[in-house]
């Protein structure tokens, strides 16, 4: 840069400035980023740095918000008669309410650093405390619990794909209430079996009626563009997946016994890593359906 003395020097020229001189003054400061311009985009920033934790803490306090509100009884109500039309509607109307915080816990599941790790199951822990025990159809009160069981698997894949297990795992083992009793039940558990009831329904899906695995054959269709665009998985999309839903399955093996059902009553735990293996050697074999 040009430097522009402001003093005279004895130079022989007494009164004259000296002539322009060319200075190089070292930079001693980081350059600030652009503020981000999309909520993926702040996420990352928020994410990129442990520094930020509090920050992203509060980001997601607010995300988490948004979906409490898009959620609500007033839009969901368990009243009424159940058919297929309005049932499937239900299930499409859940998806838009979390679709920006999908890709928001596919991120978190990948990037997160175990002092960020609580974040990622803050949706999920928040949005499961509001459900609680409620008259109407049975299927209508547990489709409540769909949209964490999205947000759930969206957390899953994004850590599978980063090999970021510590975060899933931390999420899977979340405490949450219980009814009729003091002892937290652990959140995994509370999201798959509240979602056992209805889980015939997703076969009302058009293309899924003989489908064995309808809702996780659903699932993997909702979250794979997400994963796409996220994460770039590509061809891996499947594999991680499969290897989401071995680990679930295995977790609820695990913490069964805690469960808020009998174990005994379905032998549920046993059937889902099962179904999990079976639904997964099947399609190394066939591809999906």
């Amino acid at each position: 840069m040009v430097f522009r003395p402001t003093s005279f020097e004895q130079d022989g020229n007494v009164g004259h400035p000296t002539d322009d001189r060319l200075l190089e003054i070292p930079v001693t400061a980081t350059l600030l980023s652009e503020a981000p311009s999309t909520p993926l985009a702040m996420l990352k920033e928020l994410l990129s740095e442990d520094r930020l934790r509090i920050k992203l803490f509060d980001y997601m306090v607010q995300e988490t918000k948004l979906v409490l509100a898009a959620t609500a009884e007033d839009y969901f109500p368990v009243q009424g008669t159940v058919d297929k039309e309005s049932f499937l509607k239900r299930l499409t109307a859940y998806e838009d309410a979390v679709k920006l915080m999908l890709p928001q816990q596919l991120l978190l599941g990948r990037w997160s650093t175990p002092e960020q790790s609580e974040v990622v199951s803050l949706p999920v822990r928040r949005l499961s405390e509001r459900l609680t025990a409620a008259g109407g159809s049975t299927w209508l009160v547990e489709s409540r619990w769909y949209p964490l069981l999205l947000l759930l698997y969206a957390a899953g894949i994004g850590a599978s794909a980063g090999n970021n297990y510590a975060a899933f795992l931390k999420t899977l083992h979340s405490p949450t209430p219980r009814e009729h009793s003091n002892k937290p039940a652990v959140l995994g558990i509370s999201v798959i079996d509240s979602t056992g009831e209805f889980y015939e329904a997703f076969k009302w899906i058009p293309g899924r009626e003989r489908h064995y695995v309808a809702r996780s054959e659903h699932i993997f269709s909702v979250l794979q563009p997400f994963a796409d665009d996220n994460l770039f998985v590509g061809s891996q999309y499947e594999f991680i997946f499969d290897r989401v839903e071995l680990l679930i399955s295995l977790e609820y093996g695990k913490f069964g016994i805690h469960s808020t059902r009998p174990l005994l009553e379905s032998s549920r735990p046993f059937w889902l890593a099962w179904a999990t293996l079976r639904h997964f050697t099947l399609n190394s074999t066939q591809g999906r359906g």
